[in-house]
């Protein structure tokens, strides 16, 4: 498989991955594509190979990783495919050129192999002390250090695919093993299917053979079982499939959680004189026992994220629908008044009802815009802008309304800022944001000056660019402070639609800036954006 840098800072460079491993993208020394591009991270994602196969898996980058310009945390390649990580393109091609997938080529033979040791999973654990056959003190010890290792290999946070493809590997080397795979039971079909596996490397078409009937004795049994081939036994007659693979010797281990079997780890070797020793059956049966702990641990993160999502939603649905009943209360009573006037043919109050029908329209705009930034994952469009001027634009059409609300407006603008690599019309609506809340903070105002300050300035490292908008309006409770960025809170009632704030904390993070606010109740308050200064793209 070959990898090109179409576009970008490294544009020209090629990586050829010839062999099954994990292959880091960004700009740290241990990455195998090493990257100039600032807007990439050190370890920005990693392309992980096996023959026929890729995966990519973004490295929790500052800026996503994408995959023909769709956002990624996972996802399977195939040649043609465009990986962009910051402003650098990566090319897919040759992938179908190299040697078929493991999956494809996955054989699953069906004999009655001989057991030759079985244990009891529950009580097969090598941490328990429990001694073994062997008198090999050297082996055990090294069978434990396996153990701490695996435990290793799940907690280091790469991705689930990759640390289940490190265990197995690890395993199929400390047991001189040909093959490892953990295989889970298929419910719809009643069927064991592959889900991470371990072939030997230096074959053309890697095979993993495993016995259907072995895997279904120890998962019914919860047994742990050491078998060895049939054709070894003269009470056995030939079997093609085995003749074919020529499995020597098998271990199986049920997968289990609470109790439940959910799969099968399998470890074999194939024609091979030697079998598996006891001692390699407790250590298979522990690694199983670890890796059911695991898939519980990822079964319950799954389940808790889907809880998660699904009270988001049932959150966003209440939000809006109550949003929106009060927009068209607002335009039910704005058309039964000018009905009631085309009644009484008089017409001298129709354009205060086209005034209230025009603000609820724009209030629902308002709605459906915010909704569309909060939901999309979208990376900014940046061109050359300067803030200074955004913000004269966002001021310039309240003028008229300032003076009739009597508001005093301050503005202290930096001369000498740089200017910005950002999204001018979604910072715009960051801006607006602030500056209407800022207005609306002053309504309650009655026995003070009404005024807005909105500066900007350089800091003193001239690394950001720092924007604050200060009213001397009602204040925020300092109870709702921590909420105040929360998704359909807000201080307005029915005013507020809860997802300004939201958005504006989003569109700032995607510039990768900070927004916070301090205030004191009743008296002011004051929001701090704080903008990264970013060299102009090439």
């Amino acid at each position: 498989m070959k990898v090109t840098i179409i576009k970008g800072p490294d544009a020209g460079t090629e990586l050829t991955i010839d062999e099954p491993g994990i292959y880091l993208i960004g700009r740290s020394s241990d990455c195998k594509l090493r990257l100039t591009d600032a807007e990439s991270s050190r370890r920005h994602a990693a392309i992980t190979t096996a023959p026929g196969r890729a995966i990519v898996d973004d490295q929790t980058s500052r800026n996503g990783t994408r995959v023909n310009d769709v956002r990624v945390q996972h996802a399977m390649l195939k040649d043609g495919d465009v990986i962009r990580v910051g402003g650098t393109h990566i090319a897919i091609d040759g992938l179908a050129d190299s040697a078929p997938a493991p999956e494809t080529t996955l054989h699953a033979i069906d004999p009655s192999m001989r057991v030759l040791a079985s244990l009891d999973h529950r009580a097969a654990d090598l941490l328990a002390g429990v001694k073994v056959e062997e008198t090999d003190t050297a082996r055990e010890n090294e069978m434990l250090r396996g153990v701490g290792e695996v435990s290793n290999i799940l907690v280091s946070g790469a991705t689930r695919e990759s640390l289940l493809q490190g265990v197995l590997d690890h395993m199929k080397a400390l047991l001189d093993a040909d093959s490892a795979c953990v295989m889970l039971r298929d419910a719809a079909n009643d069927d064991w299917t592959f889900h991470a596996v371990s072939a030997n490397p230096e074959e053309s078409t890697p095979t993993v053979s495993v016995s259907r009937t072995i895997i279904n004795e120890a998962v019914k049994d919860g047994m742990a079982l050491l078998t060895e081939n049939p054709l070894t036994d003269e009470r056995f007659g030939p079997s093609d499939s085995i003749m074919v693979h020529k499995i020597s010797s098998a271990l199986c281990a049920p997968l289990t959680i609470d109790e439940e079997p959910i799969g099968a780890l399998c470890i074999n070797r194939r024609s091979r004189p030697d079998a598996f020793k006891p001692l390699d059956l407790r250590f298979t049966a522990t690694i199983a026992n670890i890796l059911g702990v695991y898939l519980e641990k990822l079964r319950i993160q799954d389940e808790y994220i889907k809880q998660e999502r699904l009270a988001a939603v049932g959150q966003v649905i209440a939000g809006l629908a109550h949003y929106a009943k009060n927009i068209i209360t607002g335009l039910q009573l704005s058309v039964a008044g000018m009905q009631r006037m085309l009644e009484h043919d008089r017409m001298d109050q129709v354009d205060v009802c086209v005034e209230s029908i025009a603000a609820e329209e724009r209030r629902l705009t308002n709605l459906i815009l915010d909704m569309l930034s909060y939901a999309k994952e979208q990376e900014p469009m940046r061109l050359e802008m300067d803030v200074n001027r955004v913000i004269e634009s966002v001021v310039r059409p309240f003028e008229q309304e300032l003076g009739d609300r009597s508001i005093q407006l301050e503005q202290t603008l930096a001369s000498d800022l740089p200017t910005l690599m950002a999204e001018k019309n979604a910072l715009h609506r960051v801006f607006l944001n602030l500056f209407v809340n800022a207005m609306d903070a002053l309504d309650a105002v009655e026995d003070r000056e009404r005024v807005i300050r909105l500066t900007t300035a350089l800091s003193e490292d001239g690394a950001m660019i720092e924007i604050t908008m200060w009213d001397s309006g009602c204040g925020i409770p300092e109870k709702e402070i921590e909420n105040i960025f929360g998704v359909f809170f807000s201080t307005k009632g029915s005013k507020g639609t809860g997802l300004g704030l939201a958005v504006s904390r989003k569109i700032i993070e995607e510039h990768h800036g900070t927004i916070a606010v301090t205030s004191q109740e009743g008296e002011w308050s004051e929001f701090r954006i704080r903008l990264p200064v970013e060299t102009k793209q090439g």
